[in-house]
C-alpha cells in the first residue's frame, strides 16, 4: 500500500513539475497529458481509500519530511484509517473523470485554435473588433501546477497524523485556490477574485491554528489522536469552536461565503469542478474528525450550527436562482449544498450533547449522502459548464439559449446535473434530501424545547431551499438544454441610458421587454426597457427603422437588435466544438454516478457505515436498512424508502402512462399542437417574447425579497428626437401623439448580497478607520518602536501564562 500511496503523490508532484517547466516539456507534451498523469495519481489515491476502508493499514513512512514541528517533537507520517479512506475514495474517485474532462478542456481551448469566421451583425454597423494579440505557437502554460497542488494537497490533510502536517496541506490548499482563481487574472474581476478567495482561507488557516495550538498545548502533543485526551473546559470549547469556524470558511458556510460565489466564477473551466466537487470536502473531513476526536459540543454551539447552516442552504439557493451567469448559479448552489451538508451534521452534534448516539449516526449518514451527491453533481455541472461556455464563448444564461443542443455531450451533463441538485428522482440528490428531511423529523425524540425549536426551523428552511432548488434548476435545464434558442438578439447596452454607467452591463429579454442588467460590486440592477410591439404595429419592421409600437398609453420606439453579439454588445468569442472523447467519457461517467449510485443505495449506506465507524458504531448506521433494498431514518417504524425499487416502478409507470394515453387517444396523440420548449403556450409569444433567465426569476425575486433585500422601481421615460435624455426627471414631452417622440418604460431591481452589504462592509470601513490611526504611530522614531514591540512581548507572555 506504501507503494501506491507513493506513486499517486508522485503522479501529481511530476504533473506539477511539468507545468512549471513548461519550455520543452510543454511543446512535447502539451497541456491535456499534465490532467492524465493527475487522474493517475488521483486513481492510485481513489483505489488507495478503498483498501482503508476495508481496514487495511494504509501508511507512508514519512516521518520527519517536515522536521520537528515543536523541540523533541518530529512531524508524523501519512496514514488512513476507515474515515480517511472515505474521503479519500470519494475526493479522488470524482477527480479522475475531472481530470480527464480537464484534459481534452485544455486542448479544446488552447491559444493555437484554427481562426474562426468572425460574428455577423444585422441592423447597426458592426462596431470595430479590437485586435487580438499575437499567440506564441505552441500551448500555453495552464493551472496545471496549481490543479495537482490542490488535489495532493487534498491527500496531505486527509491522511495526516499530526497537526503541523494538517496545517501545511492546509496552507497549500489556501495557495492553489488562490492561484487557480487567479489563472486568468488579465480577465476583469479575476484578480479580486483571487485575493478575497486567499483572505478568506488565511482565515480560515489562523482559526484552525490557533485551535490546534490549544489542543497541543493541553495534551503536550502534535499528534491529532492525542487530543481526544484534551478535558472539557474552556480550553476544549474554544478550540472546538475555532476548529468548526475555520473548516466552515472553506466550506463556504454563512457568513463566511462572500468569497465562494467569486472565487469559484473565476477559476478556469475544469478547474471549478476541482474546487466545487474535490477539494471542498476537506472542510468536511476535519469537521467530521473534529467530531470524532472532541465528542461533545456545547448546545449553544450545536445550535448556532444547525440555524448558520440551513439559512446558508437558502440565502445559496435565493441567489442562485435570480443569478443571470451560469457559473454563479452553480456557485451560489455551492453554497446551498454546503448548508444542506453542515445542517446534517448539526443533527449529529445534537446527537452528541443529548448522548443519542442513533441520532448521531442519522445525522452523519444524511450529510454524508448529501456529501456523495454534492460531490457527483457539483463535479459533473461545472464539467458539462466548461464545455459548454468554451463552445459559446459566454456563460450568460441569454448568450447560452439552446446552446446545449451544438453541445450534445455537455448539455447533457448539465441537465443530469441540474436533475440531481433539484433532488428529483431517481438520482442520488433525491435519496440524500430525503434522507436529511427524516432525519430532522426526528425532532421529537430529543429532550429540550430549545433543541427541537432550532430542529425544527432548520427542517423549515431546508424544505423551502429544496423547492427554490427545483425552480432553480428548471430555469437552466428549459433554457439552454431544452429551448431551441432565438435569431433575435438583444440590444446594445451602449444604446440605452444606462450604458453610461461604470457598473458591468449585459442584456437579456424579459418577455416583450428589453433587459439591462447592471451588477456593481454590491447589488444586482436589472433595467428593463419596454420598446417591442406586443399588440399593435403601424408598419412592418426593419432593422435601420423601428416600428412604433403601443403598449398601453405609452407609445415605444425598440431598439435595433443585432446578430452574433452577447450580453454586453460585444460578440461572442468564437465557436468551438463539444468536448472530445475523453471528455465525453468523463461526463458519461459522472452522470452514470449521479444516477447509479441512488440504485444502489443501500450498498452507499455499507460503505459509509464503514467509513463513519471511527464516529459512530457502524451498527448504528446499518440500522438505516430496514432490509436488504429498503430504507430508513436510522429509527425503525418512522418512515422507508427504496430508491432500487424507484428504478424499477418509474420507468413501468411510464411506459404504463403511454400506453393509457396511446388507446385511449389513437392517432390523436400525434396530432397534438407542438411548440417549442419554454415557449409561451399564446399564439405568437415566441422567440424573444419567450421566457428569459430574468423573466422566470423574477417571481422568486419579489417572493424572496425579504432575503435577497430585493429593491424595484418602474419609471416612465421620454427621450427627445435625438435620444439625447438621460432618462432623469418628468418626462419631457406629456403629449404621447407628438411626432417624433420616443418612449419607454424603465424597470429596475435590485439584488443585494446582504452578508457583504450590512457586515463585511461597515467592518471593512471600519477597520480602515482603524488601520488610518494606526498609521499615526509610525512616528520614524526607534525608541518608540522599541516601546511597542516590549509591550506586545509582555501581552503575549501575559497570555501564554493564562492558557498554561
Amino acid at each position: 500500500m506504501s507503494g501506491l500511496f507513493a506513486a499517486g503523490l508522485i503522479l501529481l508532484a511530476v504533473a506539477a513539475a511539468a507545468d512549471l517547466a513548461g519550455g520543452r516539456i510543454a511543446r512535447f507534451m502539451g497541456s491535456g497529458p499534465l490532467y492524465l498523469l493527475g487522474a493517475a495519481g488521483s486513481a492510485c489515491l481513489a483505489v488507495l481509500g478503498g483498501f482503508a476502508l476495508t481496514g487495511r493499514s494504509v501508511q507512508l513512512a514519512v516521518g520527519g519530511w517536515l522536521g520537528q514541528a515543536v523541540p523533541g517533537q518530529q512531524t508524523a507520517g501519512l496514514a488512513a484509517d476507515r474515515l480517511s479512506g472515505m474521503f479519500l475514495a470519494l475526493a479522488f474517485g470524482a477527480a479522475v473523470p475531472v481530470s480527464v474532462a480537464f484534459a481534452s478542456w485544455a486542448v479544446l481551448s488552447r491559444g493555437d485554435d484554427p481562426p474562426q469566421t468572425p460574428p455577423a451583425y444585422r441592423g447597426a454597423a458592426r462596431p470595430p473588433v479590437p485586435p487580438v494579440p499575437p499567440v506564441p505557437p505552441g500551448p500555453r502554460r495552464g493551472p496545471g501546477a496549481s490543479y495537482a497542488l490542490a488535489l495532493g494537497s487534498v491527500a496531505v490533510i486527509v491522511t495526516a497524523r499530526d497537526a503541523f502536517t494538517f496545517l501545511f496541506g492546509w496552507e497549500g490548499l489556501t495557495l492553489a485556490f488562490y492561484l487557480l482563481a487567479g489563472s486568468e487574472r488579465p480577465k476583469r474581476g479575476r484578480g479580486a477574485a483571487a485575493q478575497i478567495t486567499f483572505a478568506f482561507g488565511k482565515v480560515s488557516g489562523a482559526a484552525l491554528l490557533v485551535g490546534l495550538l490549544l489542543l497541543a498545548t493541553s495534551s503536550h502533543s502534535i499528534m491529532l489522536s492525542s487530543f481526544a485526551h484534551v478535558p472539557g473546559g474552556a480550553v476544549r470549547t474554544t478550540a472546538q469552536v475555532l476548529l468548526l469556524a475555520g473548516f466552515a470558511i472553506k466550506a463556504g458556510l454563512g457568513p463566511f461565503q462572500i468569497w465562494l460565489p467569486p472565487g469559484y466564477s473565476a477559476a478556469p473551466g475544469p478547474a471549478r469542478a476541482i474546487m466545487a466537487g474535490v477539494c471542498v470536502n476537506v472542510a468536511f473531513y476535519g469537521m467530521w474528525r473534529t467530531l470524532a476526536l472532541l465528542g461533545r459540543t456545547p448546545g449553544a454551539v450545536v445550535g448556532v450550527v444547525l440555524v448558520l447552516g440551513a439559512l446558508s442552504a437558502l440565502l445559496g439557493i435565493a441567489h442562485a436562482a435570480v443569478q443571470n451567469r451560469l457559473s454563479r448559479v452553480i456557485a451560489y448552489s455551492s453554497i446551498e449544498n454546503s448548508g444542506l451538508i453542515v445542517t446534517g451534521f448539526g443533527i449529529a452534534l445534537t446527537g452528541a450533547a443529548v448522548g443519542d448516539r442513533r441520532l448521531i449516526a442519522a445525522g452523519l449518514l444524511a450529510a454524508t449522502l448529501q456529501m456523495v451527491a454534492h460531490t457527483a453533481a457539483k463535479s459533473l455541472l461545472f464539467t458539462s459548464v466548461a464545455g459548454i461556455e468554451a463552445a459559446a464563448g459566454s456563460d450568460d444564461l441569454e448568450d447560452l439559449r439552446g446552446r446545449a443542443r451544438r453541445t450534445p455531450w455537455s448539455g447533457f451533463g448539465l441537465a443530469v446535473g441540474s436533475v440531481t441538485l433539484a433532488g428529483l428522482p431517481p438520482t442520488v440528490g433525491f435519496v440524500s434530501e430525503w434522507f436529511l428531511l427524516e432525519s430532522l423529523m426526528q425532532q421529537f425524540r430529543v429532550p429540550g424545547l430549545g433543541y427541537r425549536l432550532v430542529l425544527a426551523l432548520a427542517g423549515a428552511a431546508v424544505a423551502l431551499t429544496a423547492g427554490f432548488a427545483g425552480v432553480t434548476f428548471v430555469r437552466l435545464v428549459g433554457l439552454i438544454v431544452l429551448n431551441h434558442g432565438t435569431s433575435e438578439r438583444l440590444p446594445s447596452a451602449a444604446s440605452s441610458p444606462a450604458a453610461s454607467s461604470p457598473a458591468t452591463s449585459s442584456a437579456v429579454r424579459l418577455g416583450a421587454a428589453d433587459v439591462l442588467v447592471e451588477t456593481n460590486e454590491v447589488s444586482g440592477t436589472e433595467e428593463i426597457n419596454l420598446p417591442s410591439s406586443v399588440i399593435s404595429q403601424d408598419r412592418p419592421s426593419t432593422s435601420d427603422e423601428p416600428t412604433r409600437c403601443d403598449i398601453g398609453a405609452v407609445t415605444t420606439a425598440p431598439m435595433s437588435h443585432r446578430v452574433g453579439a452577447g450580453a454586453s454588445g460585444q460578440p461572442v468569442g468564437p465557436v468551438r466544438a463539444d468536448y472530445g472523447w475523453a471528455g465525453r467519457v468523463a461526463v458519461v461517467v459522472l452522470a452514470g454516478c449521479c444516477l447509479a449510485i441512488a440504485a444502489v443505495t443501500p450498498l452507499e449506506v455499507r460503505v459509509i457505515a464503514a467509513g463513519l465507524s471511527p464516529d459512530v458504531p457502524s451498527a448504528l448506521t446499518m440500522g438505516a436498512l430496514k432490509s436488504p433494498w429498503v430504507l430508513q431514518p436510522v429509527f425503525a417504524g418512522f418512515s422507508i424508502l427504496s430508491p432500487s425499487w424507484l428504478w424499477l416502478e418509474m420507468p413501468l409507470m411510464l411506459i404504463l402512462v403511454v400506453l393509457f394515453t396511446w388507446a385511449v387517444s389513437g392517432r390523436r396523440l400525434l396530432r397534438v399542437r407542438r411548440v417549442p420548449a419554454w415557449h409561451s403556450a399564446t399564439i405568437g409569444v415566441e422567440g424573444a417574447d419567450s421566457y428569459t433567465a430574468f423573466g422566470y426569476a423574477n417571481p422568486t425575486r419579489r417572493v424572496l425579497a425579504g432575503v435577497l433585500d430585493t429593491r424595484s422601481e418602474v419609471r416612465q421615460i421620454m427621450m427627445e428626437e435625438n435620444g439625447s435624455d438621460d432618462g432623469a426627471g418628468a418626462p419631457d414631452r406629456p403629449d404621447p401623439e407628438e411626432t417624433g417622440q420616443a418612449a419607454h418604460l424603465q424597470y429596475a431591481s435590485d439584488v443585494i448580497e446582504v452578508v457583504e452589504a450590512y457586515l463585511y462592509r461597515p467592518a471593512f470601513r471600519a477597520f480602515m478607520s482603524v488601520v488610518a490611526v494606526a498609521k499615526r504611530l509610525q512616528s520614524g522614531r526607534l525608541d518608540a518602536y522599541l516601546a511597542y514591540m516590549l509591550i506586545a512581548l509582555i501581552a503575549v507572555i501575559a497570555v501564554v501564562t493564562v492558557l498554561a
